[in-house]
Formats: structure tokens, sequence, C-alpha cells
């Protein structure tokens, strides 16, 4: 014979259980990843996952800027230019200028998407991207210019999240230079 109320009672207790795990899950904070997921994707009107690998070379770029900004610059760039005379000239920075050059030299919309701020600048850069001006200072110079630029389009707004992944190579250019300028300075092999 069934017993109806000890039923009822072991399906109350049960589903109470049941009801305390959901709730032990819903008040388990979101990691920061799946949260900045749910702000990215309400402002870019997608669906964005930031933790793909197509983002990796965006991520190492942030880290990477950060320690060569601190390492060369004081932690400010646009107050210490002077210190790119510091960068030695490496094996990086002649293949970064080759891709700059495959990417802005014939392609004049590219290039004003870096949103130089002044033509002085800009004329600079444009110089060494022909081979007008070749010395290795100015060549360095003109490479750091170029990635300032991705810096600041990236950290100020500039850059579309959801369109990062396409200019993966980009970063990964950048992330080359960069790097290998911080092995060289840390002495790291």
């Amino acid at each position: 014979m069934l017993n109806v109320p000890l039923l009822l009672r072991w399906w109350r207790d049960f589903k109470m259980i049941d009801d305390m795990e959901e709730e032990d899950t819903m008040t388990q904070p979101a990691s920061i990843t799946e949260r900045l997921n749910k702000v990215i994707n309400r402002i870019s009107y997608g669906s964005i996952d930031v933790s793909a690998p197509e983002y990796d070379e965006v991520r190492n770029f942030m880290y990477l800027w950060n320690l060569f900004e601190k390492e060369f610059f004081k932690r400010n760039y646009a107050r210490h230019t002077r210190n790119v005379k510091s960068i030695q000239t490496n094996s990086e920075t002649l293949s970064t200028l080759a891709y700059f050059q495959g990417v802005y030299a014939n392609n004049q919309t590219r290039f004003n998407g870096l949103n130089f701020r002044d033509t002085q600048h800009s004329t600079f850069i444009t110089n060494v991207l022909s081979g007008a001006i070749s010395d290795e200072a100015s060549i360095t110079k003109a490479v750091i210019e170029i990635i300032y630029r991705y810096r600041c389009n990236l950290f100020h707004g500039s850059k579309e999240i959801a369109s990062l992944w396409s200019q993966k190579d980009n970063f990964i250019h950048s992330n080359q230079f960069i790097l290998a300028c911080l092995e060289a300075k840390l002495n790291i092999k």
C-alpha cells in the first residue's frame, strides 16, 4: 500500500533541498568574464565571448603595453617619447615595419583609421613607411607610434570590441615587437 503522507513529506523534503541548491548557485557571483561579456553584449548589441581564443592577442597586448610603458616610458609614453632612443632596434623592428608598410603604405583609409592627432606625426610616419626616412631610430619610433595608436584607439573606445578579432594580425605583430624589446632590456633569452 502506498503511504501518501510519507510520499508527500519525502517530496517536500526533496523539493526543499533542490530549491536550496538552486538558491546557492544563484547567489554565487558570476565570474568577471561572464559579467564582462554581458556588459559588452549589451553595449555592442552582439554575441561576443571575450574569453574566446580570438581575443587572446588583444589581452596579451594590454598586458604587454602596460609592461612596455612602465619599463621604457616611466608609465607615460606621451610624456616620455624621447625615451624611444633607448630602445634598441631588434629583429622584430624591421619585421613589424614591413607588416605596417603592407597594411598602411598604400591604403590611406586604413592609415587614417589610426587617428593621428596632428599632421606632424602623420607625415613622419608616412615618410618612414614609404622609405623616405630610413634610419633605425626613426623606424623604431614610427613602429612604436603606430602601436601607440592601437593602444589609444583600444583604450579610448575607438576600436569596436566586436571587430577586434579581425585585427588580430595587428596585435600579433605589435605583441612580438613589444615582447622582443622587453626581452632585450631584461636580458631574457
